[in-house]
């Protein structure tokens, strides 16, 4: 009996940690949320067809802009179901139209904040992370004044 009191409360102990490390609520695609993103912009080269496993092996190249978040998020209610409230990421996949794609060569590495529209759940293999999003304008975020308190 105690052993499984043990396991019940380190449970309920994990549980509300999980809980409490989370406290963010999950952005609305069907609200074209979010509208706007701040994190580290990065470049990677994902495999894509046709096994989407490595780009040495023969799989075709798919290159990508990566917005990685300094908090992590989620996403809910997207009307083709493909959103999942319960997968926490920090990696959202960029794309743009002229001038703001422009601009990403200049700005990787640094902290960025951009401002999307179309935001969408991954939906097939040539989506590489939970969120893809269409970025409207770039431009180094600003630092945030340090809190002593």
């Amino acid at each position: 009996m105690r052993k499984y009191f043990s396991i019940a409360l380190v449970s309920i102990a994990c549980g509300f940690w999980q809980t409490a490390a989370w406290a963010g609520s999950c952005y609305d695609l069907q609200h074209q949320e979010p509208s706007e993103l701040t994190g580290t912009l990065d470049y990677v080269v994902f495999p894509g067809p046709p096994n989407y496993e490595d780009v040495q092996k023969g799989d075709a190249p798919e290159p990508s802009y990566i917005l990685k978040l300094h908090d992590p998020i989620c996403i809910a209610d997207d009307v083709d179901g493909f959103a999942d409230p319960g997968n926490i990421f920090q990696d959202v996949q960029l794309t743009a139209e002229q001038p703001a794609f422009e601009q990403f060569r200049n700005l990787l590495h640094q902290i960025v904040a951009v401002k999307v529209t179309n935001p969408m759940a991954a939906e097939t293999g040539h989506y590489h992370e939970p969120l893809l999003v269409t970025v409207t304008s770039i431009a180094p975020a600003q630092e945030k004044p340090m809190d002593f308190d």
